[in-house]
């Protein structure tokens, strides 16, 4: 417990975030684990850094995601030194007035780690929790100004030494705004913007979009409250949903959106009510209509059920396998003609579990009452658990899945399995390559942190999905034109390629783009032996979980390989080809970069294996 308290919950939990900001940090990217790689605080003082968190060697390529990472910034331990010049000082000078100080440092920091009893595995750094202490450090620092100057001032000349100190004193300053600016400029950058109206223009008029977390809501509203961007569309966020207050809200009209359709009262769901139904079958029928399991729980009062944890007083859940009628006139009115003969009498779906939350019931209570009158959306970053087994009646548009009255036909990818949702292919295309902007994520000069790129794997992959929809209907066109639309929106500068660059590389083979489809291989599979030779350095350190991860994108590189039939084992290069490729000059008479890449990746592939 001890160890547990001070390497973790201290070291890890503040003193690396302390160290962020007085000597310096390695990265902007999360590190939930402790490895060596991501996210340590590094002063720039070769020898300590590389004690702590190991040397590479020099001939070691380092992966362009961390080489040239702007989170990176060197204090050297200058404003650290500079705050324990102003610390003693301020004790020999004034102890009553350090001692305030230091009660300020050790409540907002190191203090609030015990009251907080700090777990792992965050969902994010922490460390804006402890800028209270980072302030009163600061405070420490402006004082060193002080202490420079007392200790010269006993050498030299009062009006020497005073410029002295002042010009010692403003090295720091200048030091962290150069090294700083690059990673907190955020001059041309409207991703949370963008990317909110691209999700309320995914969804037509009227609709009700339910979506997660903070991250995907909260830009949402803005759009909606400052921008005045949609505001026909009711935002719910299902996090919020397990709460009285949130659902009072969702139950009244809000800009020009209608309330959510319901019918339970304040008192059905209010706080300590119906929080957590256990499943407990009440139905003799197979499948049961959505509404008289709305009407069950709300007429019937809580019941002694024995679950795990003991005997517990609770509302009960009826039945898991559920019907919702579709309104056949109405959808008419909303799906193209084409799909007319596929709309059922009722769409059927199978609650997962044994319990259900506040927040699925008041899901479950919009769809007893909504008729099909307005369009509902799950945003994709939602998450299966809270899809409560809609996905078969799921259509993809634009970054949103909409429940339709009919079943969803899925395709069976070759790498990820069964994806969720038919794909709108003529919506999407008009969204995807006409209309969405993203803020600013094809230029590589502008910096967007781990929190901004991480999306981008979804939206690479709506492409890859749309592009793939549309080579199926025979618009090998369109299709070409999506990918490449997606490369130039997402370039590798930006967010490093990753296992949904794959699908894209394979669309290029399947549409006959081969030199299009040679220069992503190729660069991947330089990537990904970059990084795999780069981590083999820390091996030990904590490094498995990504040689892992490396080396499935190297079997799956394979796989492309193997599928399309690429690659020529028996091709044979000079000794001077192979010196003038390995350092990557790009083209030789008439024997490509990328060609020699592939050629020569099985005997390599085989070497890391």
């Amino acid at each position: 417990n001890l160890t547990y308290f001070f390497k973790y919950q201290i070291g890890w939990s503040y003193i690396r975030y302390f160290m962020w900001n007085f000597a310096g940090r390695q990265n902007d990217f999360m590190n939930m684990d402790g490895n060596s790689l991501k996210g340590n605080w590094e002063s720039g003082i070769g020898f300590i850094d590389n004690a702590r968190l190991g040397t590479p060697s020099a001939e070691i390529d380092v992966p362009n995601y961390l080489g040239k990472n702007k989170g990176k910034n060197h204090y050297y331990f200058l404003p650290l030194i500079l705050g324990l010049i102003g610390m003693l000082f301020h004790f020999k000078q004034n102890n009553q007035d350090a001692l305030a100080v230091l009660l300020f440092f050790l409540f907002t920091g190191v203090l609030i780690i015990i009251y907080l009893n700090v777990v792992p595995f965050q969902p994010r750094e922490r460390d804006y929790a402890y800028v209270g202490s980072f302030y009163a450090f600061s405070i420490w620092i402006g004082m060193g100004v002080l202490g420079i100057y007392d200790f010269l001032s006993k050498r030299m000349s009062s009006t020497v030494s005073a410029g002295l100190a002042t010009v010692i004193a403003l090295i720091i300053p200048t030091l962290m705004a150069a090294e700083n600016w690059d990673d907190h400029d955020r001059s041309g950058r409207f991703t949370a913007l963008e990317v909110a109206k691209n999700y309320l223009n995914s969804c037509d008029k009227n609709a009700i979009l339910f979506t997660n977390g903070d991250n995907d809501t909260f830009p949402l509203w803005y759009a909606q409250e400052v921008e005045g961007i949609r505001t026909d569309i009711k935002v719910v966020n299902l996090s919020l949903f397990n709460t009285p207050w949130y659902i009072d809200q969702m139950k009244r009209a809000s800009y020009d959106a209608a309330p959510i359709p319901s019918s339970l009262e304040h008192d059905d769901y209010r706080a300590g009510e119906r929080d957590y139904l256990a499943y407990q079958p009440r139905y003799t029928n197979n499948i049961v209509n959505v509404k008289s399991v709305i009407n069950y729980i709300k007429t019937h009062n809580k019941e002694k059920v024995q679950t795990q944890n003991g005997t517990m007083n609770v509302h009960i859940f009826p039945a898991k396998r559920l019907k919702l009628s579709v309104n056949k006139e109405f959808a008419k009115t909303f799906v193209p003609i084409e799909y007319h003969d596929r709309i059922v009498d009722e769409i059927q779906f199978n609650i997962n579990g044994n319990n259900v939350q506040k927040n699925k019931l008041m899901v479950l209570d919009i769809l007893a009452n909504f008729n099909w009158e307005r369009p509902i959306y799950f945003a994709n970053t939602v998450g299966r658990d809270n899809f409560m087994g809609l996905e078969r009646y799921f259509q993809l548009e634009g970054l949103a899945y909409r429940l339709v009255p009919y079943v969803a036909s899925t395709s069976n990818h070759w790498l990820f399995g069964k994806q969720i949702g038919e794909v709108n292919t003529d919506k999407m295309y008009d969204l995807l390559v006409n209309k969405f902007e993203w803020g600013g994520f094809k230029n590589p000069d502008l910096y967007f942190d781990e929190t901004n790129t991480r999306m981008i794997s979804n939206f690479r992959s709506n492409y890859s999905r749309l592009a793939e929809s549309l080579l199926q209907k025979g618009d090998t066109a369109k299709a070409i034109e999506t990918i490449d639309k997606c490369i130039i929106e997402f370039p590798r500068e930006v967010k490093n390629f990753s296992y949904y660059i794959i699908p894209i590389i394979d669309l290029y083979y399947n549409v006959g783009e081969i030199e299009k489809g040679n220069k992503l291989l190729a660069t991947m599979m330089d990537d990904c032996f970059t990084e795999i030779n780069y981590l083999k350095e820390f091996y030990g350190v904590n490094m498995k979980d990504q040689l892992r991860n490396a080396n499935q994108l190297l079997n799956a590189l394979a796989q492309v390989l193997q599928k399309h039939e690429l690659g020529d084992s028996t091709f044979t290069y000079t000794d001077e080809d192979e010196v003038y490729f390995k350092n990557k000059k790009g083209s030789k008479d008439t024997i490509d970069y990328e060609t020699y890449r592939i050629n020569t990746f099985i005997d390599e592939y085989l070497s890391i294996q």
